[in-house]
C-alpha cells in the first residue's frame, strides 16, 4: 500500500472516532509527511477537545521548531487551552512565551498572566519549565529576584539532564 492510500485511509476514518483518536490520526498524518493536512486535523482534535492536539499545534506555531511557523498568538491560543486542561507540555510552551514577552527578547502571545503555567509546568518536572524559571528568578522576570531559587530551579532542570542548567547552576555556586 502506497503512503498516499495510507493516509487516504486514514484520514477517510478521522470523523468516525473520539477527540483523542484523532489525535492520533493527526500524528500519523504528521509523520507520513502530510504537515499542513496535519495541522488542520490537530486543530479539528483539539476544538473537539483533545488537549495533546491543542499543545501539539502550539508547537507548531512557537517557531522553536523545525516548522517555524512562528505565529506566537496562535501559540498561544492553543497553548492555553491545553494548558488549562492540564497538559504539561502546553503548559511549558506558555512559559517560554511568558519569558520571552518579559524579556522583550520576542514579541509573544503570552499575557502578563501566564508566569503561573511555569510554576505549574515545573511542579510537573518539566525540565524546560524549571530553565525559564531559573532564568526568571535570576534575573527578576516576572518574579522577585532570587539567586536561591535561580539555583533550586536549575538544580531541578540539571537533574533532569539540561546541561545548560548544570552550567548555570555552577556558575551560580550550587554545585
Amino acid at each position: 500500500m502506497s503512503t498516499e492510500q495510507i493516509l487516504e485511509k486514514l484520514i477517510d476514518s478521522y470523523s468516525a472516532v473520539g477527540a483523542d483518536e484523532q489525535y492520533l490520526i493527526a500524528g500519523l498524518v504528521d509523520a507520513l509527511g502530510s504537515e499542513s493536512k496535519a495541522k488542520e486535523l490537530y486543530k479539528i482534535a483539539a476544538e473537539n477537545g483533545s488537549a495533546p492536539a491543542a499543545a501539539r499545534l502550539g508547537m507548531k506555531y512557537d517557531g522553536r521548531s523545525s516548522f517555524q511557523t512562528g505565529d506566537l498568538k496562535q501559540a498561544a491560543h492553543w497553548y492555553r487551552m491545553a494548558a488549562e486542561a492540564g497538559n504539561s507540555i502546553a503548559q511549558e510552551g506558555l512559559c517560554y512565551l511568558y519569558y520571552t514577552r518579559m524579556t522583550g527578547s520576542t514579541p509573544s502571545g503570552a499575557t502578563k498572566d501566564d508566569g503561573v503555567w511555569c510554576l505549574k509546568s515545573a511542579e510537573h518536572g518539566d525540565y524546560l519549565a524549571n530553565r525559564w524559571l531559573g532564568q526568571m528568578y535570576l534575573r527578576g522576570v516576572g518574579f522577585d529576584a532570587n539567586k536561591t531559587e535561580a539555583i533550586a530551579s536549575f538544580r531541578k532542570a540539571a537533574l533532569r539532564g539540561d546541561g545548560p542548567s548544570f552550567v548555570m547552576m555552577k556558575a551560580l555556586g550550587g554545585v
